[in-house]
């Protein structure tokens, strides 16, 4: 059985991860906790990096797309204030 985790809420999904998270370093398999909840086998080892990355609280941050495409977009406005400003007369 696969889940598809784009039809939970965020808190719903932070959860997941954080149990699944809890449940291997309590010694459990992350096969056998993926297997569990129905998720992509790929998804236990990224949630298992960010818990020892940054805890528990980097479990239940945004995801990732938002936080890329935010940085993205900031990277870009400071780059094109490091351009030359033109006037309608250049």
């Amino acid at each position: 059985m696969n889940n598809d985790g784009r039809k939970l809420s965020r808190e719903a999904l932070a959860d997941i991860r954080i149990k699944a998270a809890q449940r291997v370093e309590e010694g459990e398999s992350p096969e056998e906790v993926i297997e569990l909840l129905g998720f992509h086998r790929s998804n236990i080892y990224h949630w298992i990096a960010q818990y020892r990355e940054g805890g528990f609280e980097a479990l239940r941050k945004k995801s990732g797309l938002v936080k890329n495409l935010s940085s993205m977009v900031s990277r870009c406005k400071s780059s094109t204030n490091l351009l030359p400003q033109r006037t309608l007369y250049n």
